[in-house]
């Protein structure tokens, strides 16, 4: 972030929070002249209220009874990072600067939170502005009357405990400013639902936090490495140590005001020999019980999935003439749906949830299995969606409206297989979300994506997703991707972009290394047609070490040991195909030359620097072309 100085403040401050707690940019500042900081995930508006004032060495931190205990720390920590020595926390303000944070309304710089779920009135209160009077300054409610400024008072208060929270980590969206939300979606985060190995404990806690910080609300656990989601283990309940695990995981996301979602697919994909048999009891009863246990621990909105399954019966049972007769039952998924939904339905639960995965999960087409699918299962159940495809390059608002109709108009979460990398694990998807019609939230209960074998990794996406889930209408993938890294980079941010950039390639995008890429071609482009390689050769080469030089910088000076690990192996391949890229560009130029001693050797080089390569994909075969058209490069022809 960038720091503001000021004469009457103490300490260096953020622009950030100097715009929460409205702390003076410079004393004759005019508010309309106040530098408002990028704030992620970007609101519709955001509009300055005052120049501020100084912060002193102390405030107290007013609350409620109820006020969440999340928005306390929030904003305790704003305040320390700010410079504030000492934050009290009570029920009444004291001299000084109070902050009351889901307390009761007091006179002053009051932020003025919209709800999570939009609505269509607008609220009572609208933001608070500055208006002048003479010398006086006073404060006023939008068509209200002025309020007499007695200290040093803001208010972070919302419709509920979420967007309480929401308001503390937002520093940009409470004090001086007044901020308000385009139509978002109502179910917004990240899911590991690949097939693959569960993220390690640690990993999984900070995806909580994660979605936290950056307003999302949801998360799907589903991870096939859990056989007891989609494997042999489905039917059998978890033992102490990994419920007290789950259970971890449970009460971090609820700290965080993220919904943990738990699916099971009964099924058993992963192990089809060990699938449900429709026609047993215990069966279904051990379905239950697994989903009472999941209840037990926090676990209120669970998901059925018959995804990625033949769809045919696996017992004998389900199919043996009855009475004389041999019916026609309906399909598993259809049935065994709409039992779970029932059954559910009937116990004491309130405020369950039920999400089913049909087995035509993706497309927009109608067929005789979306009709009697949903048609058969209760209206109160949400379907998952992947869009036109299972991963879908783009998903418009027709596709969706489409999708719905042959699902008889029935709400869809889509569930985005991306960044989701376990069809080509070999890959990491890097780059920001694209291709996502800001229409959708229009319609679709959210969105919420699938994200890769790597948690870390996955983040760097996930951050564009949460930009895009929050304010789809003001959202601008390359800005988003930029903050993204910047954020998660830190200091080392200039080395993540320079080492993301050659993962960006997906089934969402044509581009393959942006900025490599380009000059490759002109360098290759000037060989072939005998202009000068001076320029062409200086050019790429300077990009070429920038890349070769990102891992070295990220494994010194990223604080991310997750991060390093995962991608410690696409590191070293990069580092080996920058070199033997640096290698071709030498050759060529020798060829160039009429050099071919100097060819031979920077050839050798090349293959020495190839030696390092991992197996892993990076750079979709950018440097590959380069190295391949060095090693077939002749003299060019007399002029």
């Amino acid at each position: 972030m960038n720091l503001l100085s000021s004469r009457r403040r103490r300490g260096a401050l953020t622009t950030a929070l100097m715009v929460a707690l409205g702390v003076l940019a410079a004393p004759t500042a005019s508010h309309a002249d106040v530098a408002i900081p990028a704030v992620s995930p970007t609101p519709q508006s955001i509009t300055a209220f005052s120049t501020g004032f100084a912060l002193p060495s102390s405030a107290t931190l007013v609350v409620g009874t109820t006020t969440d205990a999340s928005a306390i720390s929030a904003v305790t920590t704003t305040l320390h990072t700010a410079g504030v020595a000492s934050v009290t926390t009570g029920s009444a303000a004291g001299s000084g600067l109070a902050v009351y944070v889901g307390g009761p309304a007091e006179s002053g710089a009051t932020a003025s939170v919209r709800p999570e779920r939009p609505r269509r009135r607008r609220p009572r209160r609208a933001a608070v502005r500055w208006v002048r009077a003479g010398r006086r300054r006073a404060l006023r409610y939008a068509g209200g009357r002025p309020l007499r400024r007695r200290s040093h008072r803001h208010v972070l208060r919302g419709p509920d405990a979420a967007t309480t929270d929401r308001a503390g980590q937002s520093g940009p969206a409470a004090g001086r400013t007044g901020t308000r939300l385009a139509r978002f979606f109502s179910m917004r985060g990240g899911e590991e639902s690949f097939y693959g190995q569960p993220w390690a404990q640690a990993d999984l806690l900070h995806q909580m936090d994660f979605l936290g910080q950056h307003k999302m609300n949801s998360f799907l656990y589903t991870v096939s490495g859990d056989d007891h989601t989609a494997g042999a283990n489905w039917r059998v309940p978890y033992p102490a140590a990994a419920l007290s695990a789950l259970a971890e995981a449970v009460a971090r996301a609820n700290a965080n005001h993220v919904d943990f979602l738990y699916r099971i697919d009964p099924e058993a994909p992963e192990a089809p020999n060990s699938g449900i048999c429709h026609s047993s009891q215990s069966d279904l009863d051990a379905l239950i019980a697994r989903y009472q246990q999941l209840w037990d621990i926090g676990i209120h909105t669970i998901s059925i999935g018959w995804d990625d399954t033949s769809g045919h019966f696996l017992c004998a049972a389900d199919t043996s003439p009855r009475s004389g007769r041999t019916p026609v039952p309906p399909p598993p998924r259809r049935r065994t749906t709409r039992h779970m939904s029932k059954t559910i339905s009937s116990r004491p639960h309130s405020g369950g949830k039920l999400i089913a995965v049909p087995q035509e999960y993706a497309g927009t087409g109608s067929s005789t299995y979306r009709t009697r699918f949903a048609a058969l299962t209760p209206p109160a159940v949400t379907f998952f969606w992947t869009g036109p495809q299972v991963v879908s390059p783009t998903i418009s608002g027709t596709d969706f409206s489409q999708a719905q109709s042959a699902f008889g108009g029935r709400p869809l979460l889509i569930f985005d297989n991306y960044p989701v990398n376990d069809y080509e694990s070999n890959q990491q998807h890097l780059g920001p979300l694209v291709g996502r019609d800001p229409a959708l939230a229009q319609s679709a209960v959210g969105l919420m994506a699938n994200e890769m074998q790597e948690e870390e990794p996955s983040l760097i996406s996930l951050f564009t997703i949460g930009d895009f889930d929050w304010n789809p209408g003001a959202y601008n993938a390359q800005n988003s991707w930029s903050r993204s890294l910047a954020e998660l980079g830190g200091p080392a941010a200039d080395a993540l972009r320079k080492y993301a950039e050659s993962s960006v390639n997906s089934p969402l995008t044509t581009e393959v290394a942006p900025v490599v890429q380009p000059l490759i071609s002109a360098f290759v482009t000037a060989f072939r047609s005998h202009t000068d390689l001076t320029a062409s050769s200086t050019a790429l080469l300077a990009e070429l070490e920038k890349i070769h030089a990102a891992p070295a910088t990220l494994r010194s000076t990223l604080n991310n040991p997750s991060f390093l690990a995962d991608s410690e192996p696409y590191f070293r391949t990069l580092e080996a195909e920058t070199a033997a890229a640096e290698s071709a560009v030498a050759a060529v130029e020798a060829v160039n030359a009429g050099d071919e001693a100097a060819a031979s050797q920077a050839r050798a080089q090349m293959s020495a620097a190839l030696v390092g390569l991992t197996g892993k994909n990076i750079g979709a075969g950018v440097y590959d072309q380069l190295v391949a058209f060095a090693r077939g490069s002749r003299p060019p022809p007399p002029h």
